[in-house]
């Protein structure tokens, strides 16, 4: 129902999406970080290692990658994860690898062999995943929280919206993975709309967790 609006999103005003994106998943780890029942040392190192992975996922990772059927199939059975696993959502790890923007233009414009290659590889990803992760959660809940923290604070950078391109700090090739993320130089208007948006990215998230919690709470 948003693809129409997101592809335009991502065409003409791509920088305060990605802040709005940057106040998800900033949320996002707050979130997942209150579910660690306890943090330890082990549970730190975790930290460490998903932070780790996180960010260099996205040096490796170019912002578009190709249309090749098998990519969108690994990429569905990816993104698949997000619906089992708290704090993340599909549309992160989508923006992670690349495939957000080319999904969402496949929904727009209804490009049939996208559509479906993904939607198997999404189908495979639950069915494949979803007995791991029970397993984990029951086994290690606190310790797979710690890592899920991490690797989305790592992760970040793919959607910080402020970067520098190029050595004189011209965005030289917008689809290049090489950049540095700076904070704002200016406070002009896109600047305060972005930063207006990653706030009520990070609202909405905590917002959403308090509902569920007060809904958990009557059900119980």
């Amino acid at each position: 129902s948003l693809a129409r609006a997101i592809t335009f999103l991502l065409d003409h005003h791509p920088v305060p999406l990605w802040g709005f994106l940057t106040g998800l998943i900033l949320a996002s780890a707050l979130v997942v970080s209150r579910r660690v029942q306890g943090w330890s040392v082990s549970g730190f190192l975790l930290l460490v290692v998903g932070t780790a992975i996180g960010y260099g996922v996205t040096l490796l990772w170019p912002l578009e990658t190709g249309i090749e059927w098998y990519k969108f199939l690994l990429s569905g059975g990816i993104a698949s994860v997000a619906m089992i696993l708290p704090g993340i959502s599909g549309s992160f790890l989508l923006v992670i690898m690349g495939k957000y923007g080319q999904v969402m233009r496949a929904v727009h414009e209804f490009d049939p062999g996208v559509l479906i290659t993904f939607g198997i590889g999404f189908a495979g990803g639950i069915l494949a995943f979803s007995r791991v992760l029970k397993y984990l959660l029951a086994r290690y809940h606190s310790l797979t929280m710690t890592l899920l923290v991490g690797l989305m604070v790592g992760s970040v950078r793919r959607v910080w919206p402020f970067k520098r391109y190029g050595e004189d700090g011209e965005a030289t090739d917008a689809a290049t993975q090489y950049y540095d993320c700076v904070l704002p130089e200016h406070l002009d208007g896109d600047t305060m709309i972005t930063l207006l948006l990653m706030m009520v990215g990070m609202a909405a998230v905590l917002l959403l967790e308090r509902l569920g919690g007060k809904a958990g709470g009557k059900s119980t």
